[in-house]
């Protein structure tokens, strides 16, 4: 984990590590409770950004995919799918946030980001943009 503050606001960076405030109560892992399974593991996307400031707590989770076979629309899509499962997964957390909770990173270019949902994608060329619109 990384941890800065500026200006009384906080962040936190997780990378490919679900926080506790996350997993705590994971459906996911509930359901794998429920059928008694010997171990049960965790969603985890591969990086978590938590901000806290006076306008309260924000998350973002991000999910990575890519390969040249695959192009950034597929890529795009399995980031989208990936995200909507950690949506529901971690309802607990992520219900009461107004916005974007999700970006879907997808190997290409040309994959202009829209706060037009709760996820944002993006590609690598315009992912500057992305985090401004997220966390902006």
């Amino acid at each position: 984990m990384y941890r800065a503050t500026r200006a009384g606001a906080l962040l936190e960076l997780y990378f490919q590590r679900a926080p506790h405030e996350l997993s705590r109560s994971s459906r996911y892992r509930d359901v794998q409770g429920a059928h008694a399974f010997p171990y049960k593991s965790a969603l985890i996307p591969d990086l978590v950004l938590k901000t806290e400031s006076q306008g309260g707590r924000r998350w973002l989770l991000i999910e990575i995919k890519g390969g040249e076979k695959r192009g950034v629309a597929n890529s795009a899509r399995d980031a989208t799918l990936d995200l909507l499962a950690y949506r529901r997964a971690f309802d607990h957390a992520l219900s009461g946030q107004v916005g974007v909770y999700g970006l879907g990173y997808a190997w290409g270019t040309e994959l202009y980001p829209s706060v037009d949902a709760e996820i944002m994608l993006c590609s690598p060329d315009q992912l500057d943009d992305a985090l401004q619109l997220a966390l902006g």
